[in-house]
């Protein structure tokens, strides 16, 4: 599990830790900085497959508008620091431009259960340009490598190969990235649409969500009813979730709804927005390899009030159920969302210093009052009614 997030020089953070808990809101006016923390963690997964170049490219980004600007400077740093097996490990990239741009550092240091906070853990890797340095951790020993590589090198780490007892922490660690599923905006849209071949997921926009739930009910029955069931608890009228079959291998998504004593069928060009959503979020849970971090930007989109407390529900759920092998950041807009949430620690505001715009985060139940405001509000009114500038105010500061 991911325990915190630092960021160098990244957009509008300038150097900022972000802790993370199993199921983390993030909060904050526009522009603050809130879809920021999500595209620095999305980049994890990104360049273990992808050159800067490439992602770049996909993202349609200019990498001089990535680098901190008031700084002025070239590169920038995303570090995390997950948990695995009882142990941490902490892993940097800092990338810099260049012709192509590139990675210009690579770390990643482990941590035995227990160790102090602040301490320097045992370097595994340390990667500068294109000399690299691993260690053996069988063996106790380090090997050095020249090898220019365009992405970060555990690109080239086997996740499976659980032979060789030489790089189990680059291997988790890999295996950890590889699971970060950025669904930064389920597109209604998209799902609509058909979609072909057997898949493991919905796809990054809910694009795949047909050709999922058909390969699901056709092979994994129990899973498919779990799905089922789990919709109907917050759409009742909900009958069946059924897929057809139009031209060679393309599928669609029909459901059908009770209406009195009879029941109607509609094809997914007639499905509302939020049932769809649901239907999304919900296959979450059926996902045959269970997602490390799965990212969310305004699921609460499209959704009556009463299905985002279904959605956050179900978000937790999952969380739960998953033993700490899954963990959930998504970013809100929505009071009604952050009063469904447990915990004030598990909200943080993203927000800027006045003095120079610098991005910074504060957790929700570190800000002023809240221990007195907790006992008269749930989360979203206490947001909503005290309002952010007053929360962030210094003790004894009135604003």
């Amino acid at each position: 599990m991911l325990r915190s997030l630092h960021l160098r020089d990244f957009k509008a953070f300038a150097d900022q830790s972000i802790p993370l808990s199993p199921m983390t809101a993030l909060i904050g006016a526009n522009g603050a900085g809130k879809s920021t923390v999500l595209q620095a963690l999305g980049l994890f997964r990104a360049l273990t497959s992808q050159t800067v170049a490439q992602y770049l490219e996909t993202e349609e980004w200019d990498f001089d508008d990535l680098p901190h600007l008031r700084t002025q400077s070239k590169s920038f740093e995303i570090a995390a620091r997950v948990e695995l097996n009882g142990a941490s490990a902490d892993w940097s990239l800092v990338l810099r431009n260049g012709k192509p741009p590139g990675i210009e550092a690579e770390t990643v240091r482990r941590f035995a259960a227990g160790s102090l906070v602040g301490g320097t853990g045992e370097a595994i890797l340390d990667r500068h340009g294109d000399l690299i340095e691993r260690l053996d951790e069988s063996s106790g020993e380090s090997e050095e490598i020249r090898l220019a590589l365009p992405m970060s090198v555990m690109g080239s780490v086997d996740p499976e190969d659980l032979l060789s007892p030489a790089h189990p922490t680059l291997r988790a660690l890999r295996r950890w990235a590889d699971g970060i599923r950025p669904y930064l905006f389920l597109d209604p849209r998209k799902m609509r649409t058909s979609s072909r071949g057997a898949t493991d997921d919905i796809g990054t926009s809910g694009d795949d969500l047909a050709s999922f739930v058909h390969h699901l009910r056709r092979n994994r029955e129990v899973g498919f009813q779990s799905l089922l069931r789990r919709v109907q608890r917050y759409y009742p009228r909900l009958s069946d979730i059924e897929t057809s079959q139009r031209g060679p291998g393309w599928t669609t998504l029909e459901v059908r709804e009770r209406w009195g004593e009879s029941e109607a069928t509609f094809n997914a060009r007639q499905v509302s927005d939020g049932l769809l959503r649901l239907i999304a979020i919900a296959a979450f849970h059926e996902l045959p390899r269970p997602p490390s971090l799965i990212l969310l930007d305004e699921f609460e989109n499209g959704l009556h009030p009463h299905l985002v407390g279904a959605v956050v529900e179900m978000l937790q759920e999952l969380v739960d159920s998953s033993d700490g092998r899954t963990q959930v950041v998504f970013t809100t807009h929505s009071p009604l969302t952050l009063n469904h949430i447990r915990d004030g620690s598990q909200v943080l505001v993203v927000h800027r210093r006045p003095e120079e715009g610098t991005a910074m985060v504060t957790p929700l139940d570190e800000t002023r009052g809240f221990d007195e405001l907790r006992n008269a509000f749930d989360l979203g009114e206490l947001w909503y009614n005290v309002g952010e500038e007053q929360l962030l105010s210094p003790e004894g500061e009135d604003v």
